[in-house]
């Protein structure tokens, strides 16, 4: 069964020739402490979809080319500035959506489906979280520096709806 993940980052397909949004997936081999922190990238099968929020943008998908292997750095490592070696895993067939939408719109959208998905189906690695507040009331926002996460086949599902030029 192939997966969809959700890639959640802060570049542009105007990034380094072949590192730009639907080109591929990358992360250091290690964080600032040398923890495997990003190891979930090595998760990518050949033919998984990847959805890609870009800047607070839902922006389009793509599909896995190639599995992971280790790499040199881009030319602009951004926050990542510190590692030396990267994980990279090659994209193909990107696709934008025909309407992006910012993801605080989608989450005004769809946040009580979303809210729902997590309490019914305990999604792990899912990319957005239940806030609670005190006296009450709860939020569906992003999960602050998960860059990589697995789509349910209801959030899949509710960022389709919201993309398509139906919407």
């Amino acid at each position: 069964m192939r997966t969809v993940w959700i890639e959640t980052s802060r570049r542009s397909d105007e990034a380094a020739e072949g590192w730009g949004v639907g080109e591929c997936v990358w992360a250091p081999t290690g964080d600032r402490r040398g923890s495997d922190r990003y190891g979930i990238i090595r998760d990518l099968n050949v033919g998984d979809t990847v959805i890609h929020i870009a800047n607070g943008w839902l922006a389009g998908r793509s599909q896995v080319l190639k599995s992971c292997y280790e790499c040199d750095p881009p030319k602009d490592r951004g926050s990542w500035s510190y590692a030396t070696r990267f994980y990279r895993v090659d994209l193909e067939l990107f696709e934008r959506f025909e309407n992006p939408l910012l993801i605080a719109k989608f989450l005004d959208l769809y946040g009580d489906m979303i809210e729902e998905d997590i309490n019914t189906s305990r999604p792990h690695r899912y990319p957005f979280a239940i806030y609670r507040y005190h006296g009450g009331g709860t939020a569906v926002k992003g999960v602050q520096g998960r860059f990589l996460t697995q789509a349910t086949p209801t959030l899949l599902s509710a960022i389709l709806e919201a993309t398509s030029s139906l919407a």
